[in-house]
């Protein structure tokens, strides 16, 4: 695999994954970093405590480049490509090396969600792990079309991390819809005292997304996020406002935000479509239109995050790095509204989305996007 971001630069990675036995898997990672001259692995353990694997444990030891942000919302290939043609890079990242052990328990049947990945629809997970963290910036400045973007990488506070965490979805998996009705609840917990940890803190964070049948061939879907640090919230653990990046964007994201305009130790992201389905082209008589299944999408999505006074913020270049929230603007909120059409050449969509806060004048943008199905 090829991977490149603007922290590593292109990270040549190799890539192995087997079943040694019917219930026993291993897994490893190898890559370089050509700008950050960084060597990456991830070893992988995973057995299975029955013969439909639905209970199972994984064992990971690693040194890696991490992710701070929701990394489920722009994968990896996606950031590669994007990074290489703009010079827009939608990680935010740090170093991590350390041990993750994670036990989890899946109900249902398997559902495919991408090439080689398959999960039960309801899935339990408790997880422990060890985790040295360290700062990371940019090394890498190359692009084809746009090699002066130069968003910052945001600042860590370094220290090792023990975290006991949980995780239970509903119906539900971060990568795509499972159902009608589907939610998720997870949480970390560090302690200074109980877990030996270098941090003190608590994080809950929470997923819902729901679609309902309005009229025969139309939709309405809703997607709700919320999440909260409790105690002193660390700079990379803070939550970030799902956005666009160049001209691509996530289903659920802000479409009119710059590239991670808004942070916090707390949130809340409402997003709210009604996809009308082929009702549109079929009423009017669009001629070429109705036939090639396209569908015309209204949505409002709106956004919320702030800070708490005991947070802690960690130092760029020997200042204080302060991201910024929109509790911290005249509107308090974010809001936009638009107008998307699905299925583009089957797998792609596109929306003029209008920005409506935190502009003097409301504000158009043209996004790309896969389609939503």
């Amino acid at each position: 695999m090829l991977i490149y971001n603007k922290v590593k630069g292109f990270n040549p990675t190799i890539s192995l994954r087997d079943d040694l036995w019917s219930n026993y898997r291993f897994g490893l990672k190898l890559g370089y970093g050509i700008s950050d001259k960084k060597p990456n692995y991830e070893l992988l353990f995973s057995t299975a405590f029955d013969e439909l694997k639905q209970y199972r444990m994984n064992v990971t030891f690693y040194n890696t480049l991490k992710r701070s942000d929701a990394h489920h919302s722009v994968r990896t290939s996606t950031i590669t490509l994007n990074s290489l043609l703009t010079g827009f890079d939608y990680g935010d990242y740090y170093y991590g090396k350390g041990l993750e052990v994670v036990l989890s328990a899946g109900f249902g049947q398997l559902r495919f969600i991408r090439r080689n990945e398959f999960e039960r629809p309801t899935v339990y997970k408790l997880f422990f792990r060890i985790e040295k963290h360290t700062n990371a910036k940019r090394h890498s400045s190359f692009s084809f079309f746009q090699p002066k973007n130069d968003r910052i990488n945001p600042p860590i506070i370094e220290g090792t991390s023990n975290i006991v965490g949980f995780e239970a979805n509903w119906n539900f998996h971060k990568a795509r819809r499972l159902s009608n009705l589907g939610f998720s609840i997870g949480g970390e917990w560090s302690s200074k005292k109980y877990l030996k940890s270098d941090f003190d803190y608590s994080k809950l964070e929470y997923h819902m997304n729901w679609r309902q049948r309005t009229f025969p061939l139309a939709r309405i879907d809703a997607k709700l996020s919320a999440g909260y640090v409790f105690g002193k919230a660390l700079p990379h653990k803070f939550f970030s406002i799902e956005s666009s990046s160049s001209f691509i964007s996530g289903n659920t994201a802000m479409r009119g935000t710059d590239e991670k305009e808004f942070y916090g130790s707390k949130f809340v992201s409402l997003s709210l479509e009604h996809n009308w389905g082929e009702i549109i082209p079929g009423l009017i008589r669009i001629p070429n239109i109705a036939e090639f299944g396209l569908e015309f999408v209204n949505f409002v999505n709106l956004s919320y995050s702030g800070f708490d006074s005991n947070d802690i913020f960690a130092h760029y270049d020997g200042k204080l790095f302060i991201p910024n929230s929109t509790a911290a603007t005249i509107d308090k909120w974010y809001y936009e509204i638009g107008l998307g059409v699905n299925r583009l050449l089957i797998f792609f969509r596109t929306d003029i989305t209008i920005r409506l806060s935190q502009v003097e004048h409301p504000r158009f943008f043209l996004k790309f996007t896969s389609a939503n199905f």
